[in-house]
């Protein structure tokens, strides 16, 4: 007899998570049982717990499956339970498991990632005894094996740092104590030659002296030198003395069996640590023999939720930076979407030369899309450059207009964020990059977006490339400024540390997704004057409300009326992950070349450099780790300041845009209360109400006409 399965096939909706995809889709099962998988079905599971899954013997009306957590009574921390000879009670569980449809009827799936969303599931089931969920026993220990590994890809700590994995029974695990495992500090660092080691070594000493286990194995040390083998293991032990610190490692007996090879780095990753959190790969710049069968076995460990980092050869000498990282920001590495957005229009030397500047740069392994946005005036020289441009990082992504639109709207619509992961780099063409501006903004976002809890502060709005050496904002015009010396004039405690200003940067920045969807709502109201004519100046005594076709001066309002601040770096004689060149174009006019040169000199700043290797004995340090102590500081550490270059504080910004609020509107609106301060929703800045009447500022927004001649 013919067996007929039917088959439902859901659409993953741009901007969900993948587990409030897969519970979305499970609300529409019609059987009694879900299976709930994730992305890696079911996983690495011993076949038999596969069969005890699906065959589902249910003893009670609860989720089971072979992995879970529990909640303690300590908010920050969350026991991973794993399986063990006998049943056990969770919190929650993390895919695979099956569960009654009856628990999913009525799941409506939210925008957004959630790291945490599996437990936030299991607190709506949880029952009153702190029970929600079942472990099923095994005496299988690859099935603990796998679910510890699941514990750290799902991130069962909720304080932001590396999750912590122990196997507890009912009776030995007290709510208030969690187990510390090896894994959570434990990364493995794997590289082709101890040449390679030795330029990566300022990283790795960084992350040991972070307290992280640093597990390294060279791949190849026959090419480097000669060592006595040890019959018991296919590798040696060795020590590699920088100075910087000493590096333990080990190195493969290389064999020119492929698999055997994979093979070894296999039985090391497990004999070092079974649990490794992060596994970093110096990559071969040329195809090399054994990369496939170990890429195979990369692909295995990442799998198993291992975070996996590839950088290549030519990159390594430029980590540095990368051992200031937490292990937190290091399992994050792949979450950001950086995206490059170039503007152009009529100066072709200016294009080429941020192009060559663009291929200069480092990018250590990630994929770089870019976009080239060309004014409907572009000439033919910039068209053929744009035409001939050749990227090797990623895909490239041509604009032309038909109708010119000017500066503010070709900076404005020059890009929109699909995820709150995506982020743009926003260049226009008269601006150069270092070859480390790249790394600048990836260290920034990695720990200001996605380290510790307390360094995710929603007023960060993006990271500028371009070192602050004058403030235009005041009314009595431009002001040499030089962060340093403000410092040192108040005292603060480190003059070289970054800071915090509300000034936008428009010559090379990090601009994030939450706040440029706002800014392109805040333009709609402001456009439309349905409830302030353009004319009315929205931030008090600044330069910008002359700028009456910027897109910076309508940003700057909504800066001010919200407390948005952008991080700036602070390096010493003002050197600079961007300049900008001045060059004549829609905001420098024609002048005599001596006031020209001189206005330039104002703002065209040194570029950071790379070290040059050529006769060094030392580890070479890129210069991005001259912060204080060596890190990026705590977001409560970081100095702020106001649009006039004064020292502020946060609460202090927010506190004077919820008053400007009041003044334009003449009554307290949605968008001053502190329940929506982080609403992002622009039409709130404007709309007067009581606790109900967010929807109908909705409403009036959603039927806004806007028409705005630039």
């Amino acid at each position: 007899m013919d067996t007929f399965l039917d088959i439902s096939v859901v659409i993953w909706a741009e901007g969900f998570d993948e587990g409030a995809t897969v519970l979305g889709a499970a609300a529409q099962a019609v059987t009694e049982y879900t299976l709930i998988m994730g992305s890696e079905g079911l996983g690495d599971l011993d076949e038999d717990s596969r069969d005890q899954l699906l065959s589902h013997p249910l003893l009670m009306d609860l989720p089971t499956g072979f992995c879970g957590g529990r909640f303690t009574k300590v908010q920050s921390h969350t026991i991973c339970v794993s399986p063990l000879p006998e049943t056990q009670s969770a919190s929650f569980l993390v895919p695979p498991f099956v569960l009654s449809s009856s628990l999913t009827r009525g799941f409506n799936a939210s925008v957004g990632h959630n790291p945490n969303f599996w437990s936030e599931f299991g607190r709506t089931l949880i029952h009153q005894d702190g029970i929600g969920a079942v472990v099923q026993e095994t005496e299988k220990s690859t099935d603990k094996v796998w679910c510890q590994a699941q514990c750290q890809r799902f991130g069962l700590v909720v304080d932001g740092t590396a999750p912590e994995c122990s196997t507890v029974t009912d009776a030995d695990a007290p709510e208030d104590q969690t187990t510390h495992s090896a894994s959570s500090s434990s990364l493995a660092i794997i590289l082709p030659a101890l040449s390679d080691l030795e330029s990566f070594s300022p990283a790795v000493c960084g992350l040991i002296r972070n307290g992280y286990d640093a597990h390294v194995l060279i791949l190849s040390h026959n090419l480097d030198h000669d060592t006595s083998r040890d019959g018991s293991f296919p590798w040696l032990h060795d020590q590699l003395i920088s100075n910087v610190c000493e590096i333990s490692y080990s190195a493969l007996h290389s064999s020119s069996n492929d698999y055997a090879n994979a093979e070894a780095v296999r039985f090391w990753l497990k004999s070092a640590n079974e649990l490794m959190s992060v596994i970093i790969y110096g990559t071969y710049d040329t195809m090399h023999a054994s990369t496939t069968a170990l890429e195979i076995e990369l692909e295995r460990q990442s799998g198993l939720g291992t975070t996996i980092i590839k950088i290549p050869q030519d990159d390594l000498l430029y980590c540095d930076w990368i051992g200031s990282l937490s292990l937190t920001e290091l399992r994050s590495w792949h979450f950001p979407s950086v995206e490059l957005t170039v503007i152009t229009n009529d100066r072709p030397n200016s294009l080429l030369r941020l192009f060559k500047s663009l291929k200069s740069a480092r990018y250590f392994g990630d994929s770089i899309n870019i976009r080239i946005n060309q004014e409907q005036t572009a000439d033919l020289e910039t068209r053929r450059l744009v035409d001939t441009f050749t990227w090797q990082h990623g895909h490239v992504f041509v604009h032309h207009r038909v109708v010119h639109a000017g500066l503010l709207i070709a900076i404005v619509e020059s890009w929109y964020p699909r995820t709150n992961d995506s982020y743009a780099i926003i260049l226009e063409d008269d601006v150069e990059v270092s070859p480390m501006f790249y790394a600048w903004s990836k260290m920034a976002l990695l720990h200001y977006r996605y380290g510790h809890l307390e360094n995710k502060i929603p007023s960060l709005f993006g990271i500028s490339l371009y070192q602050q050496k004058q403030i235009e904002l005041r009314p009595e015009g431009r002001r040499p400024f030089d962060a340093r010396s403000l410092f040192d004039a108040y005292g603060v405690l480190y003059r070289n540390t970054p800071y915090l200003s509300q000034i936008p940067c428009s010559w090379g920045a990090v601009y994030f997704p939450e706040h440029w969807r706002e800014f392109h709502s805040y333009l709609m109201v402001r456009f439309s004057e349905a409830w302030l004519p353009l004319r009315e100046h929205v931030v008090p005594h600044v330069r910008s409300n002359r700028w009456a076709k910027s897109w910076k001066r309508f940003f700057i309002e909504l800066v001010f009326l919200r407390g948005y601040v952008m991080l700036y770096p602070n390096y010493d004689d003002f050197v600079s992950l961007s300049t900008n060149h001045l060059e004549i174009g829609s905001h420098v006019k024609e002048q005599p070349r001596s006031i020209y040169d001189q206005k330039k000199a104002l703002f065209t700043l040194p570029l950071l450099t790379l070290p040059d290797p050529v006769g060094s004995r030392n580890a070479l340090a890129t210069g991005l780790l001259d912060l204080p102590e060596d890190q990026m500081p705590a977001w409560s550490e970081l100095p702020v300041l106001d649009l006039l270059g004064h020292l502020s504080s946060n609460q202090e910004l927010e506190q004077c845009g919820m008053k400007r609020q009041k003044e334009l509107i003449g009554c307290t609106t949605i968008g001053s209360r502190a329940e929506r301060h982080r609403s992002f929703e622009a039409e709130e800045l404007f709309t007067c109400g009581s606790e109900n009447d967010g929807d109908e500022a909705d409403d009036d927004f959603d039927n806004m006409d806007v028409h705005y001649d630039i």
